[in-house]
């Protein structure tokens, strides 16, 4: 954006260094009608996110791979935007999905997508639901991470016995 504003603003009559909290203001505070491209990039992402996969095309296809790695490395079962960023971004690869989860989460919005499991067990929780309850460190945090993938366990009843009060040798 600061090359297009460093020719924007004085085209317009405008300082160059006229304070960015104004120039992408909301129109309630009298902006100057420029929005930041990350946000319009990140809009029309979920936009085209959202129709294509209400759409069931390929590209919507296309876009769920990604979202369930992301859910499948986070070890979440709930929608995105119920997914604390700041806590579990770390275990996320970098990629575009991620981007417009930090978006979604940054923003409080909502994108509503098929992609949740129902807790197989009554009282049963996520794996690592269950590590962020606990405030475990980042290098704990890794390893569980790795665990639950090579496990392929998202809840607790996955690893445990049938009462659920012991883990399982092999897990």
């Amino acid at each position: 954006m600061a090359p297009i504003l460093g020719f924007a603003l004085p085209a317009l009559g405008i300082c160059r260094s006229f304070p960015r909290d104004i120039v992408f203001a909301p129109k309630k505070y009298f902006n100057l009608r420029f929005q930041h491209l990350y946000t319009q990039q990140e809009i029309l992402r979920l936009s085209d996110m959202t129709k294509h996969i209400f759409q069931e095309t390929i590209t919507g296809q296309l876009y769920l791979g990604p979202l369930k790695l992301l859910h499948l490395e986070l070890g979440a079962t709930q929608p995105l935007h119920k997914v604390d960023f700041d806590k579990l971004s770390d275990l996320a690869r970098t990629s575009l999905v991620k981007s417009s989860w930090y978006f979604l989460w940054c923003y409080q919005l909502y994108l509503k997508t098929t992609l949740s499991k129902a807790l197989p067990r009554q009282g049963d929780r996520e794996i690592m639901e269950g590590m962020l309850s606990n405030e475990v460190d980042a290098l704990e945090t890794s390893t569980i991470k790795r665990c639950h993938l090579y496990l392929q366990a998202w809840f607790l009843s996955d690893i445990t016995d049938g009462s659920g009060t012991f883990i399982l040798p092999e897990a």
